[in-house]
């Protein structure tokens, strides 16, 4: 299956325009639980805590306004955003990695991080930022870091998930993760391909 990318950096356009209305329960597949859920709200759902690593690719700041437009985050600002990423990575205090723009890093403050090309931007240049990792690795891309995690890891939540194809990985690996987004069109999505029919 071809992966799906949801963005809205360099006004490429949402994939999957936002649609204000919530989705209020859990559904579950073989390899993926997903909600719906704001970073930005500092509640931290129940089942992020049985998570063992975090994988994720947060927006970026240069398309965070059009990304929320219409979305429950609709009116939060990008510091906002990346501080409740942050609280969120130190809260559940696992080992994280979240493909970010360089110029993020001095909003995470990760524990530390990498240069990495952004495969699905075209090897556009990005970064790994890791919490609560401290082995020495080295990664040539998100499609590595994700082997990398499923790998090490049995259960990985993914808060900004897109299209979900952090699932196409748990269920490479015989795994599983929790994915959640802002976007319900995604989140529809996701319902759609990974937690009907037992898939």
């Amino acid at each position: 299956m071809k992966p799906l990318y949801n963005t809205a950096v360099k006004g490429a356009g949402n994939h999957a325009p936002n649609e204000n209305r919530l989705i209020h329960d859990i559904y579950h597949g073989k390899h993926v639980s997903v909600l719906q859920h704001d970073v930005c709200s500092d509640i931290i759902p129940e089942i992020f805590r049985t998570a063992d690593a975090i994988y994720t690719e947060p927006a970026w700041e240069n398309g965070y306004e059009k990304f929320t437009d219409g979305s429950i985050a609709d009116g939060t600002t990008f510091n906002a955003y990346m501080s409740g990423i942050k609280f969120l990575c130190k809260e559940l205090s696992v080992p994280a990695f979240l493909v970010c723009g360089k110029s993020m890093i001095k909003y995470l403050q990760p524990d530390s991080y990498s240069n990495i090309e952004f495969v699905v931007h075209n090897n556009y240049p990005a970064c790994c930022a890791m919490y609560g990792f401290h082995e020495p690795v080295i990664f040539k891309n998100e499609n590595e870091i994700r082997d990398f995690v499923f790998c090490r890891f049995n259960n990985v939540l993914d808060f900004s998930c897109g299209y979900g194809n952090t699932a196409l990985f748990a269920e490479k690996h015989k795994k599983h993760c929790i994915l959640s987004d802002i976007n319900v069109k995604c989140i529809e999505y996701i319902i759609e391909r990974w937690c009907k029919n037992g898939n």
